[in-house]
């Protein structure tokens, strides 16, 4: 890696961090903790458990939804090294304040496996536009839900937004294909044969299990945080966080921020507020889920390190 590349990384981390760690300073210091009695609050060991594994079953669920994309692709790896390498990608993406994200690691032990360099990154660009694309059909049938329920119009402008500037790149990027090559650079040339291969996966009625799979990932997550919920004692429709909690699992996948941390705390906060939530309690339910998913990732570095101390 050159001395420029290197600098870079890291200014691109050094960004991140900042914009998390102010983010979540701010929310701090935007609210009164010392409201919050915890005494009142039934958040047990259980609890933390049962969100942990959710979360760990959600990244199962994705981790052979991957597989699946790698046999559209011509290649076959057994489930447990899907599984492996998944949450090895999360271990970088959720564990570590690194320039190396999940994906390009998942990348790189694919081309240990025999997996051409094309088609590895080929299959891990799929598989997370399969989830940006299950998390888009929610987030639109959330905003319709909020609509009916004739909650802040901030709030579903704001959510709408979002939605609206992810289904344009996601259209964008599923039909670089289709774009004239005389209007694109070099680097978009390059990924045409993606687009047409996430088409073909993606709209295809016969790949109905890799949308099913998203789909199951992305409900145990949305489980996850109405544990929580219930945890810290909110009191509101399990439907409103099946409206809300997609958009914000979108916000959160832009690389603004690191892993997510302070962009989906503000959200949480925000969205919640909405329904006379208040923001202590909201901003623990988010904090306690960012913390979840550390944990979930931890079973990915164990298995890095291992591999790392056998020379693979």
């Amino acid at each position: 890696m050159s001395l420029r590349s290197s600098i870079r990384s890291w200014l691109s981390v050094t960004f991140r961090v900042c914009v998390s760690c102010g983010l979540l300073v701010f929310l701090i210091q935007s609210i009164d903790t010392t409201e919050l009695d915890f005494s009142d609050l039934p958040l047990s060991g259980l609890d933390v458990v049962t969100v942990v594994m959710l979360l760990c079953l959600g990244a199962v669920s994705n981790a052979f939804r991957w597989k699946l994309i790698l046999v559209r692709c011509g290649h076959v790896i057994s489930s447990f090294e899907a599984v492996r390498l998944f949450f090895v990608g999360l271990f970088f993406s959720q564990a570590l304040p690194t320039s190396i994200g999940g994906d390009a690691v998942r990348g790189y032990y694919l081309t240990k496996l025999g997996v051409s360099v094309e088609d590895a990154v080929k299959s891990v660009l799929i598989d997370r536009l399969s989830g940006l694309f299950c998390l888009l059909i929610l987030s639109g049938s959330g905003l319709f839900l909020l609509l009916l329920l004739n909650v802040s119009f901030q709030l579903v402008v704001v959510f709408g937004v979002l939605v609206l500037a992810s289904s344009i790149g996601f259209v964008f990027l599923v039909s670089l294909d289709l774009l004239p090559l005389f209007t694109v650079p070099t680097w978009i040339s390059q990924a045409r044969g993606m687009s047409r291969s996430a088409r073909s996966i993606l709209f295809n009625q016969s790949e109905y299990w890799i949308f099913t799979l998203s789909l199951i990932g992305q409900a145990l997550s949305i489980q996850a945080f109405i544990t929580l919920g219930s945890a810290m004692n909110i009191s509101i429709e399990f439907y409103i966080w099946w409206a809300l909690i997609p958009s914000v699992l979108i916000a959160t996948i832009i690389p603004i921020s690191l892993a997510g941390w302070g962009v989906r705390e503000g959200l949480i906060v925000y969205s919640l507020n909405a329904f006379a939530v208040d923001s202590e309690r909201a901003l623990i339910v988010a904090i306690l889920f960012g913390f979840a998913q550390v944990i979930r990732a931890l079973p990915g570095g164990v298995s890095w390190l291992l591999d790392s101390r056998n020379g693979k």
